[in-house]
This record gives C-alpha cells, structure tokens and sequence, in this order.
C-alpha cells in the first residue's frame, strides 16, 4: 500500500513537472518530538517529556490547479525524547539496578509527497496537505544501558498539516507559514536487558512549525 502510494505520487509529480513551471521553496522553524514506547515487563520506560529541534526543508509544488496541488519535501528534522528507562541487574534477575534517564535523540533526513488543498482566494489562502512519508536515520544510533542498542534506520510514516500562504501581486513569490504533524508507523525491536530478553515498540511523533518562501523565478528560461 505504501508503495503504491509513493510510486502514484511520484507519477503526478512528473507529469505535473512537464505540464507547469513548478514552485521551489525553502522554510525552517521548529520540531517538537516526543515518542511513544511500549515494551515487556522487562524493559520499564517512561517518557518524561519531548525534545526541542530544528526543522529545515526544500520543497516543490507542481500540479497547479485552482484549490490542487502537489507537494514533495526534502527535510532534516531532529526527533527524539527524555524518558526514564529501568535497567535490570544481570546477575540477580529480577532485581533492578536502578533508573536511568536518557535524552534519547535521533535526526532524521526525511521526503514527503503530499495532496494539497487550498482556498482560491486572491491574496491569503488557508490549505491543508496529506500524504505518505519516508525517513531515513542519519544520526548515531543511540546507545542505551541495554545489552543490544535500539536501531531504527529507516522509518515509514505520514505528514498532515495546514498553513496560510500569501501571493504578492506579481506572483513571482509564495510566503507561507504552516504546521504539520510527523507521525510514524511502529517499529519493533528486540534487545536485552541484564539475562532479560526485552521487546520494544517505538513510535516517533513530531509537530513541525516552519515559515519559508516559495519562487517561479529560477525556472524561468
């Protein structure tokens, strides 16, 4: 299903590419992450609170219809969250050696393709978009007081968000401010902790808040 996904968007991004001059743009702003764990008796964790990051993105708009459009970004997004983990002692199980607590932060170059929506108003133009998103780790893995560190390198997911962008008389630019949130399928993971044979599902989920300009002009002949 996923791939599907990606292999329709991929063709309306071509096509659309061939029939109008595109939009290119870039924004930065914000990423608020936090995660969600679910584990075994054996592995305790809680998630005290998110991590603060950045978010920096490329992207193109093709597909230009009155309230359609077609979305694709290329970003850096910094993810993660401070948890508390229980470590267990590997020579007395079941005895714990007491709570450790952990900043666990993971980045992320992540590509979205996205449907969106707009009003066809002639200045400000509140849209939403929606689409399916992949992230790749480009981060260290982070090491926990496990016998084996959890790893994730590559993550599927999906985006949805608004904005309100604002058109200029000369039509040449696109200011835009948004927010969207990041939300990722589960990803399981077994490890160990002390003799314990542990099971890990981890989910990330992130709120990005970016402003950033969009332009016709660089492709202009």
């Amino acid at each position: 299903m996923i791939r599907s996904l990606f292999l329709l968007v991929m063709f309306l991004g071509i096509s659309g590419y061939a029939q109008q001059r595109p939009l290119f743009g870039l924004d930065g702003g914000l990423s608020v992450a936090f995660q969600e764990w679910e584990s075994s008796s054996d592995l305790r964790t809680n998630v005290r609170g998110p991590r603060m990051g950045l978010l920096i993105a490329a992207n193109m708009e093709f597909y230009h219809e009155e309230q359609l459009s077609l979305v694709t970004e290329l970003a850096y997004v910094q993810k993660g969250s401070s948890l508390d983990m229980q470590v267990l002692d590997p020579n007395q199980p079941g005895f714990s050696e007491g709570v450790v607590p952990i900043l666990y932060s993971v980045d992320y170059v992540h590509w979205w393709a996205a449907a969106k929506i707009k009003a066809n108003w002639e200045r400000l133009q509140p849209y939403v978009f929606i689409g399916p998103r992949l992230d790749i780790q480009v981060s260290p893995p982070v090491e926990l007081p496990v016998a084996s560190p959890i790893r994730t390198k590559l993550l599927f997911g999906s985006t949805f968000g608004g904005g309100l962008q604002y058109l200029p008389k000369s039509r040449n630019y696109v200011f835009f401010v948004q927010g969207n949130l990041l939300y990722d399928f589960r990803e399981m993971h077994s490890a160990a902790n002390g003799n314990q044979p542990v099971s890990v599902r981890v989910r990330n989920v992130a709120v990005g808040l970016t402003a950033g300009v969009k332009t016709r002009i660089i492709f202009d002949r």
